[in-house]
């Protein structure tokens, strides 16, 4: 509370006032994070009306552009910190499960419009997709690979139109694919 005190340029009272406890003081600043990527994913027209890969891709991707570091380093010290806060555990789980229900619900939308096969389990591609984004993020923060490089992961799960012939490696290990058209 004092860094955010002397950050702010203000009291360490006042910060004690408006934010009661550190947990609320980490609550607050989850929400802002969450807040500055739902505005990203509104102004890039990212919603569930759009066609499933596109919007996918582009959840992909906004949860992993190179731009955005030092929003990825602080999500990732608010999650490090919700494993041990419980408040911030049940706060991060019902992000991570409102995120997980909109990859779903594109997903059911693209298995009635006949763009993916009905033999998947939309709930369970959610959680991959999520997982993905997640692991793609933290291997970005680490310096392990870049926006490009995650972009060429994201390929690999659901290929572009003009490589309808890539075989994605969870397509490639049930022996068929469960994609009727990109």
């Amino acid at each position: 509370m004092r860094v955010v005190a002397a950050e702010a340029n203000c009291s360490l009272g006042l910060v004690q006032r408006v934010m009661g406890t550190k947990e609320e003081l980490l609550a607050a600043g989850m929400q802002r994070i969450i807040e500055r990527v739902e505005a990203r994913a509104e102004a890039a027209g990212l919603d569930e009306s759009l066609p499933a890969r596109k919007f996918l891709e582009g959840l992909l991707l906004l949860l992993t552009d190179d731009d955005h570091r030092e929003e990825g380093l602080v999500w990732a010290a608010f999650s490090a910190q919700a494993l041990v806060t419980p408040s911030l555990a049940d706060g991060l789980r019902g992000q991570e499960d409102e995120a997980q229900a909109a990859m779903a619900l594109v997903l059911r939308s693209a298995m009635a419009g006949g763009d993916l096969s009905a033999d998947v389990n939309p709930d369970g591609e959610a959680l991959t997709l999520l997982c993905l984004a997640n692991g793609l993020g933290t291997q970005m923060l680490l310096g392990r690979c870049d926006g490009a490089q995650a972009h060429a992961a994201t390929e690999r799960w659901w290929p572009a139109e003009d490589t309808a012939t890539t075989r994605a490696p969870w397509r490639a290990i049930a022996g068929h694919s469960r994609l009727t058209r990109a």
